[in-house]
């Protein structure tokens, strides 16, 4: 028999002891009696509803659910109260009507605690340091200010349409180095000159492994009883990373615990390089225009730099990266899917673009007032394939009353904009790529219709980038798809090769990888694309 140390049996002791006590206490004193709540699936003794909730594609579990109980839905994980919301209506009432009470945030134990990413803006609660870095990230994404990256967008377009025609098989990796370019040099005024950028290598793979973990806040550990009971201080930040080093391995979803530290590492190295590299660079009088070298300028001249500034500093512009990456590239490869599964929206939203620009130039940003079919086809993209199934949960900071439903304090908020994407009143044939669904109505006029409004966030969290995302994704797709000839492979038997359209589990949603064909559409499209180069060149 192997040899068990007294730091173990302590340890295994002390979280017997405190689960046993947390079970009794939250048992004892149960929040649920006397409320009236909304109607959910029925929960056992101890552990509510968590033996029900599943470790993937947990969107699809809720909806589910939802098709039972209706579209608000009452659930508990442990001892943790949770609200479903299947219907944008709701979340329209709650998180944006009721924003004040609605916008708070739950513990995340994995991210923030165990994984290091502690006082990121995401996740943190509306407080005035929430409020400080939202206006850093407002002044940098607003519509005003989003013009003036126009210029490299169009540069890194031209590198995007030139690989994809080189090396199309690659066009995940394409899609990844044209949006983590874009921000790296906002973010940090660093220019990606290569596949191979040791920013972008590094910030990749470290939100690959946490995104691979599941939704921020819905994992087994943000539930798990040990685990919520330790609060950590500001001073330690290693409490709560302890506590979760013991969950047990039988656990469902406990798997996580060996990577954590690799995780944490990794984190560190994201945010701390790509600032250092700025703080060196205006030192030497080298730095580029960026994010992060306006902060430091700006806190800099009101007296030394504090360590509280400089993390602050860090970690937003660590958002600014991360949080646009991962979904706009998982958005991009989506349109690429559909456009092989439904060839029939890409013949039609390119003979809109050439009735209306002709095929002499590339579409612009100017052009999209005049091309009212591709902005169907953006809509339906955001509805077909949202990239945050489950949005990143909210909870509530006071108790509430909705539609005669009791809302605790404290309840966890989980807004499944898959659902909301999927209801059949709203959206018929949900599964289908249609954007003549929204054929017209006026964007501005689509009401619950409007899919913008779960693919974005809700409230006072709805994502500040938003902006530069859609210009982003729109200019993207037109560009393809006057460029490029995308279409499906033809097999040794000579049949089209259908994609299935499966996609991912976890945090972001990504199609599953799929083989088609992509090539230059004409000789004129090849010459177009070589004068953007010559353009962008001129330009600067």
């Amino acid at each position: 028999m192997s040899q068990i140390s007294t730091l173990e049996i302590i340890s295994g002791s002390l979280f017997t002891g405190l689960l046993v006590a947390h079970i009794l206490l939250r048992t004892y004193y149960s929040r649920d009696r006397g409320l009236r709540l909304p109607p959910g699936p029925r929960p056992l003794p101890f552990i509510g509803n968590i033996h029900q909730f599943s470790t993937e594609y947990q969107e699809e579990t809720l909806l589910q659910w939802g098709l039972k109980h209706g579209p608000l839905i009452y659930a508990r994980f442990f001892g943790t109260p949770v609200l479903v919301i299947n219907s944008l209506t709701i979340a329209h009432d709650l998180l944006e009507k009721r924003s004040a009470r609605f916008s708070d945030r739950p513990r995340f134990v994995i991210l923030n605690e165990s994984m290091g990413w502690r006082a990121i803006f995401t996740w943190k609660k509306p407080d005035g340091v929430f409020r400080r870095h939202r206006r850093w990230l407002s002044d940098t994404f607003q519509k005003s200010v989003v013009k003036d990256y126009q210029s490299l967008q169009l540069r890194e377009l031209h590198i995007l349409l030139s690989g994809l025609i080189a090396k199309p098989e690659q066009y995940s990796s394409h899609f990844k180095r044209f949006i983590g370019a874009i921000l790296m040099q906002i973010a940090y005024g660093h220019v990606v000159t290569s596949d191979n950028d040791k920013y972008i290598t590094v910030a990749d793979e470290t939100l690959l492994k946490i995104v691979r973990f599941g939704s921020p806040g819905t994992t087994m550990a943000d539930f798990w009883p040990a685990c919520k009971c330790i609060h950590p201080s500001k001073s330690d930040i290693n409490t709560e990373f302890i506590s979760v080093a013991y969950l047990p391995a039988w656990v469902p979803g406990a798997g996580f615990k060996r990577h954590v530290t690799e995780v944490r590492t990794l984190v560190r190295k994201m945010i701390d390089r790509p600032y250092e590299m700025v703080h060196e660079a205006l030192a030497s009088g080298t730095a580029l225009p960026s994010f992060t070298a306006s902060l430091i300028k700006r806190l800099s001249n009101k007296g030394s730099l504090t360590t509280e500034d400089a993390n602050d500093i860090k970690e937003v512009a660590a958002i600014v990266y991360g949080a646009g990456t991962d979904t706009t590239n998982a958005i991009l490869a989506s349109f690429l899917l559909a456009m092989v599964m439904y060839p029939e929206v890409l013949k039609k939203a390119r003979y809109e673009i050439d009735s209306c620009i002709g095929q002499d130039r590339l579409p612009g940003f100017g052009d999209r007032g005049s091309l009212p079919y591709l902005e169907c086809v953006l809509l339906e993209l955001y509805r077909w394939r949202p990239a945050l199934p489950l949005a990143i949960p909210h909870m509530t900071s006071s108790s509430e009353v909705y539609s005669g439903y009791d809302i605790q304090a404290e309840t966890l908020i989980i807004p499944n904009a898959w659902a909301m994407s999927r209801d059949p009143k709203l959206f018929p044939d949900p599964e289908a790529f249609y954007p003549e669904r929204f054929e017209g109505v006026d964007p501005n006029d689509l009401g619950e219709r409007d899919s913008r409004k779960f693919a974005f966030g809700f409230g006072r969290r709805v994502c500040p980038g938003r902006d530069l995302a859609d210009g982003t994704i729109w200019l993207t797709m037109a560009n393809m798809m006057v460029t490029l000839d995308i279409t499906r492979i033809i097999d040794a038997a000579g049949e089209e090769v259908v994609p299935s359209g499966a996609r991912t589990s976890g945090f972001v949603e990504h199609p599953v990888e799929f083989s088609c064909s992509i090539k230059p559409r004409s000789t004129k499209a090849l010459k177009l694309i070589s004068q953007m180069e010559t353009g962008l060149n001129e330009h600067n």
